[in-house]
């Protein structure tokens, strides 16, 4: 297997979780980490020792110096969404492989530079919609592709994230640096519902509230601290908290008091092409036994139900049922594991990538589409490409 020299720009949370995918795998080097808050890696070195790895690899707080360190051939960036564009860019113009988080960018135009770039550039850019590589999505997506649901007519998702009232702790409760949850979080979802079908959103309708997470909470005290149990938890609040701009969020300020401008909860209709309409609803305040994602795609033929990594698929006059069972351990289900894998075969074959910069940029629009219509409460459509 070749090895692949890799550099990751930004250790915070996620960034710390793909290092340990990247370490573990057979074709990576990890040899160069980045980072604006230098005193960041002391904590980053002591939750890898914690973890059985040792972060001796070489760490630099300014980008250039990263950038050109020897024999560098790709770069994860795994900074907050609003500074995704220039680590991207600068690797592609040196001609550096870039697998970037979603989402793409936080607005239209970073999203267009961004894709400039990669079109400038001879190297690879792979956007990181983990969820593509859920082998329950791609059975899904097989099956609507096969005409095995006959002609689909209706799609409908739903995420119940518990875990996700921590945003109000971070960057993510400013629309200023997530975009807003339609960005931030929903930008997942709205990709993944167009990759399954293999239809465009054209249209949205959005509702949506911040309506639980709110200063005037009863308790609002007693009501944070479940949240501060959470699994894994601690230990990222402690490599975030280094250094963590204030104005950019603290990650022991209340989920409740925080100063925010996004919601905690949305409904949005989705109008597709060719006559297939959609419902997604999304929330973070539901009761934790409930948390996850769950789809449903309604054909004139068959209906199939994706939940808790079982599938399946009924006959639409009760003939035959069918149902698979999918493995759905690992990090989100198990898609980081095999989105590490994908990355490195996509490079050392010079492979397309699962993901491109356009389907970053398309759920990018379908978001910013979602946040004008709650603001308007209209209808509002989806710019092309």
């Amino acid at each position: 297997m070749r090895t692949i020299r890799l550099g990751i720009i930004g250790i915070g949370g996620r960034g710390f979780g793909m290092y340990s995918l990247f370490r573990r795998h057979g074709g990576y080097e990890v040899c160069a980490l980045c980072d604006v808050e230098p005193k960041r890696i002391d904590v980053f070195r002591a939750l890898a020792r914690e973890d059985g790895l040792d972060a001796d690899e070489a760490f630099y707080s300014d980008l250039e110096r990263f950038l050109a360190h020897p024999g560098l051939e790709a770069v994860y960036v795994a900074t907050p969404d609003y500074q995704h564009v220039e680590p991207s860019c600068r690797a592609l113009e040196r001609g550096l492989h870039v697998l970037c988080e979603k989402p793409l960018a936080v607005n239209e135009p970073d999203c267009r530079t961004i894709g400039e770039a990669a079109e400038r550039s001879g190297a690879l850019f792979y956007l990181g919609f983990n969820l593509r590589h859920l082998p329950a999505y791609e059975r899904a997506r097989e099956i609507v592709a096969a005409g095995e649901l006959g002609r689909i007519h209706m799609v409908n998702g739903k995420e119940y994230y518990y875990s996700g009232a921590t945003y109000f702790q971070r960057w993510n409760r400013f629309r200023q640096y997530g975009g807003g949850m339609f960005v931030t979080k929903l930008t997942h979802d709205f990709d993944i519902l167009q990759y399954v079908v293999g239809q465009k959103i054209r249209r949205v309708v959005a509702f949506g509230n911040l309506s639980v997470f709110r200063p005037d909470a009863p308790g609002p005290e007693a009501l944070h601290a479940p949240y501060r149990q959470l699994p894994g938890w601690e230990k990222r609040k402690r490599l975030m908290a280094v250094g963590e701009p204030v104005d950019q969020g603290d990650v022991d300020v209340n989920l409740y008091t925080s100063e925010k401008d996004t919601i905690d909860n949305a409904s949005v209709l989705l109008d597709f092409e060719n006559d297939l309409r959609g419902v997604f609803s999304f929330s973070v305040f539901q009761a934790r036994a409930c948390s996850g994602r769950e789809l449903e795609i309604i054909g004139d033929e068959a209906h199939l139900r994706m939940a808790s990594g079982r599938l399946t698929i009924e006959d639409r006059h009760g003939r035959r049922r069918r149902v698979e069972e999918f493995d759905a351990s690992g990090g989100h289900g198990g898609c980081d594991e095999i989105l590490v894998n994908d990355f490195h075969r996509c490079v050392a074959e010079k492979e397309k990538p699962r993901a491109t910069w356009q389907d970053g940029a398309r759920s990018v629009r379908v978001g910013l589409a979602a946040q004008r219509s709650l603001e308007t409460g209209g209808v509002v459509e989806v710019t092309e490409d």
